[in-house]
């Protein structure tokens, strides 16, 4: 006889750190499945495949246990509510989902997302073959359609795009304005779909009003302030700095910027305000006081009013134009990518949010019919964004009084540390109240602060510093405070008998910090008695820092994370620079960087000999990518460069590159790319210390936790922020931020400024709290000497807590110590393939690499003499310029920044025989541009670049003949076209016959030499 069960509560979690939500989760799960619930109707949703991963293998094991094990089957029925369940139903259970594994909807929710756009993708635009593109942001498509916006963007979105991004590449200047513009693009356009309205974009809140901003306003109120200043007693000392200070704000032209000596005057005028108009505020000037005058305060604050509202002008100016660039990039990324179904993780919850405008009960039965119970796993982590995708579903499932639905969402807002990311908590409280009184079920809600992770010790430490407001330091903000705990609940040990400890470290300065902290390593070697130990830092940089410092000491590390290869590597970053000399024989900077490594003996073992770009070339093109990779590692591993993190990065590498060489396309310059931007998993090893961030350690749990760098400066972020302000959970208004003296000349701007601050404020306090309880047995801070002006950071913070009465050594102290461990043999990692070894290596084809045509001859010039980089650079622009017009000689417009190449382009038109060639002939005539190709040619491949290909009408009947015409930049020419080139040619005739399917004779080949305006045909 069936029981009739009551529907599932709507549930929503708040999980501390450690207090068992997946169990919780698990149990959610099979209470659902033992309900006779069908799998396909559940979906648990995570945000990392690596926690839908883990789901998957509790459950099974729940399970599993249940059914080998009599008392654990009498639990696990109870706490799903099935008492009368034993071993035999749960091994029925059990037997399902190992049949059909598939029909569990454990995911991520961005495959979630995957999976609904692909049952609208003919209401998306996207037609039928949906697939996920390169998440890279070196994606060919992308360079492409940035080239193209450029081009036609106005100066004015161009000089916006430009002080953007040069303001964000700040200490990171070596790296290129393209990489630093993809980062930015990617970043906001995730702002831009959230608010694409361009009257959003520079609004300033409405009770702001500007002062009238014109170089004869701020001349009229300099004069006024000079003549006040003249009408006051100066002290002689004075006079010279007065001169030079009106002299320097005579100067101004409406710039965002001052001299430094001016500046301080202007932001006076905001910042001390009222002691100007009181006569009360002096400045020094060659160490003597001169107090300003109430006529002469009142000018220097107008002056200030202009100046700062120019630069409100100017944020917004540059908001507008950020705007209209980021409208164009839009555009042309649906148009190019989206429509030809190439998506991204990024695009899915926009493309989806598209849905909301089409009606009709169809689409929301096809959308919602087969879910009937939601589990959101991490939920603080949801963007606006996503949570737009999902309401209208979460909605129908509250409403729905006739079928047993259900909802269960499990997260902390302790733990938001993806704000980065648009993840946003407050969606936590906003859900909480928006169904809390729900008829006929509202949504109930249930604490878990009882942590199975953390001994006591780490507990205390944990509730000393975050369970009361008065443990904060004095200049916290008491709005993030007053937040924090709202959503903190005191905590618990489950582990009372586990001892522990916590120690807090101070050094003298950083380098101190450093040696205490490998001293500590070195004399606690904790990996050796089986215990897993983690350094945890906030910067990717400095994690980087500790994995060299620590393999200097013969510390054993593993760099946990997603690494780059060409960065976080030291073989990454050698082959990194090999195949930048490949592709660019001219680079004396990748060529440089091999010569003068600290491994350049390596590579010189490698090449046989001295490093250059001939030897790197024959070694390439000796064999395949195998053997090329195996000779590589041997190099290595003969002068001790190679461990088991290097070894893992060859394997990806050979992985990587095995795929591109097996495609349709091998292309090197493919190859190049992917080892510049390839990003590898590093999960680690026991017996080592692993290192990563903060950030990657979410999940995870160590015996033992090291934080060196909480002390350390923090960014605001890696790019120029925007500020937001939102109404009903959508952004309404979009402004680039501005300095602090701009902000106290206008309050509102200032409280706008105040509650971008607090929310990374409250974000920092979660990163303090997920480091602190990954540890279960033993936390160790490090810190270095206390410095800088703010007192809100974790020196103060200890201090408030624990009220230490040493300034160095140990500030704090907590527990009994580690327990003893026995000394165990660390597992030995899994087998995994390495790349083909040098013995016996399969057939292979040999590479051949034909000079870019952008260049001179490599027979004529070498590629190490100075000057050659500007060659290249040159050849490469001025093919950019004439790949930019289907018929130069009609079309071609001078090119306003570069007037070298539209010289030398426009020099070459006045030629007849050029003109002629460049000329839209009478026949309809297809035209190729900067086509790359790779070729299998007489046992080698060969990768090159077509300049043009005119395929005239009748070309494929025979009545007409394919023409190429390769571009040449050569100051001067001999009377015999060089080997070379001929030999380019002739391969390029092979290429493009076994292209287009044609006898090679049939295909004809011009040289034009621009710079000369001479014709040969070859």
């Amino acid at each position: 006889m069936s029981i009739q069960r009551q529907p599932r509560p709507h549930l929503l979690v708040r999980a501390s750190a450690g207090s068992g939500k997946t169990y919780l989760l698990v149990r959610r799960l099979i209470g659902l499945l033992a309900d006779r619930e069908a799998p396909e109707s559940i979906l648990a949703a995570t945000f990392s495949r690596k926690a839908a991963g883990e789901f998957r293998s509790k459950l099974l094991k729940a399970i599993a246990d249940a059914v080998t094990n009599p008392g654990k089957a009498d639990l696990l029925a109870e706490e799903v509510g099935h008492e009368d369940w034993g071993g035999e139903e749960f091994l029925g259970l059990l037997s399902q989902l190992v049949r059909d594994p598939d029909q569990l909807r454990l995911s991520t929710i961005d495959a979630f997302f995957l999976e609904l756009v692909g049952l609208f993708r003919l209401e998306l635009g996207l037609g039928t073959d949906v697939r996920m593109g390169a998440e890279t942001a070196d994606d060919f498509l992308t360079r492409d359609l940035l080239r193209s916006i450029f081009a036609a963007s106005s100066d004015e979105v161009r000089q916006a795009i430009f002080h953007l991004i040069e303001e964000d590449r700040g200490a990171e200047s070596v790296r290129s304005f393209q990489n630093v513009l993809e980062d930015w693009i990617q970043n906001a356009q995730s702002l831009f779909r959230s608010a694409p309205q361009a009257e959003y974009w520079g609004a300033l809140p409405s009770e702001m009003s500007l002062p009238p901003v014109s170089l004869e306003e701020w001349n009229q109120r300099l004069t006024r302030f000079e003549t006040a200043l003249k009408s006051q007693k100066i002290p002689p000392e004075c006079r010279s700095g007065v001169e030079e200070v009106l002299e320097l704000l005579g100067t101004w032209d409406l710039s965002p910027a001052l001299p430094k000596e001016a500046e301080k005057w202007i932001k006076a005028g905001a910042a001390d305000r009222e002691k100007l108009l009181a006569g009360k505020k002096y400045f020094m000037l060659n160490r003597k006081r001169l107090v300003l005058e109430e006529e002469a305060g009142e000018a220097l604050v107008e002056l200030s009013g202009i100046f700062h509202a120019n630069v409100v002008h100017v944020a917004v100016r540059n908001t507008k134009g950020a705007h209209a660039f980021l409208q164009m990039y839009e555009q042309e990324y649906v148009r190019r990518r989206l429509r030809a179904g190439s998506i991204r993780f990024a695009d899915l919850p926009h493309l989806l949010s598209t849905l909301e405008t089409f009606e009709g009960t169809v689409l929301a039965y096809r959308l919602d019919a087969r879910l009937k119970h939601w589990l959101l796993d991490e939920f603080q982590d949801t963007s606006r964004s996503q949570w737009q995708v999902i309401h209208p579903l979460v909605d129908e499932l509250f409403y729905d009084a006739e079928n047993p639905r259900s909802f269960f969402c499990v997260g902390d807002q302790k733990q938001a540390i993806y704000g980065w990311r648009q993840g946003d908590s407050r969606l936590f409280d906003e859900i909480y109240e928006r169904y809390r009184h729900f008829e006929p079920r509202a949504l109930e809600t249930q604490s878990l602060a009882k942590t199975y992770r953390c001994a006591p010790a780490i507990v205390e430490f944990t509730n000393r510093l975050f369970g009361s407001p008065e443990s904060f330091p004095d200049a916290a903000d008491p709005a993030v405070v007053e937040r924090w705990m709202k959503a903190w609940t005191h905590h618990e040990s489950a582990r009372a008998d586990l001892t522990g400890e916590v120690m807090v470290h101070r050094a003298a300065d950083s380098n101190a910090r450093d040696s205490e902290v490998v001293e500590f390593l070195k004399t606690e070697t904790p990996w050796k008695s089986g215990r897993s130990v983690a350094i945890l830092c906030r910067k990717n940089t400095e994690a980087n820092r500790y994995e060299s410092m620590l393999r200097a000491e013969g510390i054993p590390v593993v760099r946990d994370g997603a690494l780059s290869i060409c960065r976080d590597f030291t073989s990454g970053r050698l082959l990194h620079a090999i195949f930048q000399v490949l592709l660019h024989p001219g680079d004396t900077a990748a060529l440089g960087f091999l010569r003068s490594n600290s491994a350049h003996a390596a590579i010189e073992s490698f090449c046989h000999g001295p490093i250059t770009a001939g030897s790197l070339r024959e070694r390439w093109e000796d064999g395949s990518s195998s053997t090329f990779l195996a000779e590589f590692e041997q190099a290595l591993e003969e002068e001790g460069w190679m461990d088991d993190s290097e070894r893992r990065c060859l394997r990806s590498v050979h992985s990587l590159l095995q795929g591109i060489e097996t495609s349709p396309d091998p292309a090197l310059r493919e190859m190049a790319r992917t080892i510049q931007h390839a990003r590898i998993e590093d999960t680690g090893a026991e017996g080592s210390v692993q290192i990563l961030t903060i950030h990657r350690s979410k999940g995870l749990e160590f015996d033992m936790v090291l934080l060196p760098d909480l002390d350390a400066k923090q960014n605001s972020g890696n790019f120029k922020e925007f500020w937001t302000h939102e109404e009903n959970g959508r952004v309404i208004r979009v402004l680039e931020s501005v300095k602090t003296d701009v902000r106290t000349a206008f309050p509102p701007l200032e409280e706008w400024a105040l509650s971008a601050e607090q929310d990374r404020e409250f974000e920092n306090l979660c990163v303090h709290y997920v480091a602190f309880t990954r540890a279960a047995a033993s936390l160790h801070l490090f810190l270095s000497e206390k410095k800088g002006k703010s007192k809100n950071g974790i020196h103060y913070w200890i201090e408030k807590a624990f009220a230490p009465d040493v300034d160095e050594g140990v500030l704090v102290s907590l527990g009994k110590g580690l327990p003893a461990a026995e000394k165990t043999e660390p597992t030995p990692a899994p087998a995994e393939p390495h790349p083909p070894q040098r013995k016996d290596p399969p057939p292979v084809l040999a590479r051949r690499l034909l000079t870019p045509s952008g260049g001179d001859s490599e027979e004529r010039v070498s590629p190490f003499l100075p000057g050659r980089n500007q060659s290249l650079d040159l050849g490469r622009r001025v093919h950019a310029a004439l790949a930019a017009w289907e018929w130069p000689a009609l079309s071609f417009l001078p090119i306003a920044d570069d007037p070298e190449v539209s010289q030398i382009i426009e020099d070459a038109l006045q030629v007849p025989e050029i003109q002629t060639i460049l000329s839209e002939p009478n026949k309809s005539t297809t035209v190729w541009r900067e086509r790359a190709f790779d070729a299998c040619i007489e046992g080698a491949w060969s990768s090159g670049v077509f300049d043009r290909v005119h395929l005239p009408e009748g070309w494929k009947e025979g009545v007409a003949n394919p023409m190429i015409i390769d571009f040449k930049t050569d100051r001067t020419r001999s009377e015999e076209v060089p080997a070379g080139y001929r030999e380019q040619m002739r391969i390029y005739r092979k290429a493009l016959a076994m292209i287009l399917g044609i006898e090679e004779d049939r295909i004809e080949a011009q040289l034009i030499f621009l710079r000369t305006g001479q014709v040969e045909t070859v």
